[in-house]
């Protein structure tokens, strides 16, 4: 009887320990995957701004296009079936946008997840590297105006998806925003 309590008064803390192991790490997953997908569309609006200041500063109308806002952004952009356009964006060199389907040189990409991102040298996470690879992949998708089914300047719907393995289960975290030109 006395090691049956005593056993039960060693295991139930040990398991405990364990629980709050293992939801500290999903917390602190979970945050990352927040900041990484709030980074994702902080560069779509960087870029979006860039190209705005470009045009406004060149003194070149742009009368015929009204997507000039979008530009460089093309690997991005699906408007039609919502899953065969994504990118992931270089948080060092943020004009590039990596279409997920193109195989780029030391890129770790598909369809399905987006981009695995790695730790470089400065502890920036990067799209790039065969070496420090991280548990997170990120996607970046750029919608139509719902209303106007086409890219407009009336606006576009930005969606970032970042998705990692945690203990043996598939995770995704989701943000979504709206942008306009």
């Amino acid at each position: 009887m006395a090691i049956a309590v005593l056993t039960i008064g060693v295991v139930t803390p040990l398991s405990m320990l364990a629980n709050s192991l293992a939801n500290a790490d999903f917390a602190k997953n979970q945050i990352t995957a927040f900041f990484l997908a709030q980074e994702g569309q902080e560069l779509v609006i960087n870029k979006r701004d860039n190209n705005r200041l470009d045009n406004k500063l060149s003194g070149v109308q742009v009368a015929n296009d009204s997507n000039y806002w979008l530009a460089g952004m093309g690997p991005c952009i699906d408007v039609n079936t919502r899953v065969n356009e994504a990118c992931d964006v270089d948080t060092q060199q943020p004009d590039d946008f990596i279409d997920v389907e193109d195989n780029v040189a030391d890129t770790d990409c598909n369809l399905d997840k987006g981009c695995r991102l790695f730790l470089d040298e400065n502890g920036f996470y990067t799209p790039y590297g065969p070496d420090n690879s991280t548990i997170f992949y990120r996607k970046i998708l750029i919608l139509p105006d719902e209303e106007a089914r086409e890219v407009s300047d009336r606006g576009a719907e930005v969606i970032v998806t970042i998705s990692w393995q945690d203990r043996q289960k598939a995770r995704t975290f989701t943000l979504k925003s709206l942008i306009y030109r």
